[in-house]
């Protein structure tokens, strides 16, 4: 995969649906991720995990979508939750605040923390 490109997977598991994002979200992507995730809220998933694990580079066009769909997620009734995330892109939620508004879920074993 060059560096430019942006896939995702999703993998509907028991109470939960997870999307795993891989490449670079950015200006060039944020959209799709936005449509991917709006696509998964009005197929009626309740809990919605995006595993930002595959991520290599995410910018303010990544973060602007989060908080978003965080925003759309909680008029809905949706729980949507970010896990995985590299130091970097940890880092870079701290750093605009985002890491206190959003939902940041702690992975472990492939199961999240509810709350």
């Amino acid at each position: 995969m060059s560096p430019a490109e942006f896939r995702w997977t999703v993998s509907p598991e028991r109470a939960l649906v997870r999307l795993r994002l891989e490449g670079e979200l950015d200006l060039s992507t944020a959209d799709t991720f936005h449509e991917a995730v709006l696509d998964l809220m009005e197929t009626g998933w309740t809990l919605i995990l995006v595993d930002l694990g595959g991520l290599t580079f995410m910018d303010s066009s990544g973060l602007r979508a989060a908080f978003e769909l965080d925003s759309e997620a909680s008029r809905r009734g949706i729980a949507l939750r970010l896990t995985g995330a590299s130091d970097d892109i940890s880092r870079l939620f701290s750093l605009t605040g985002l890491s206190r508004r959003l939902h940041m879920a702690p992975a472990t074993n492939g199961q999240i923390a509810e709350g």
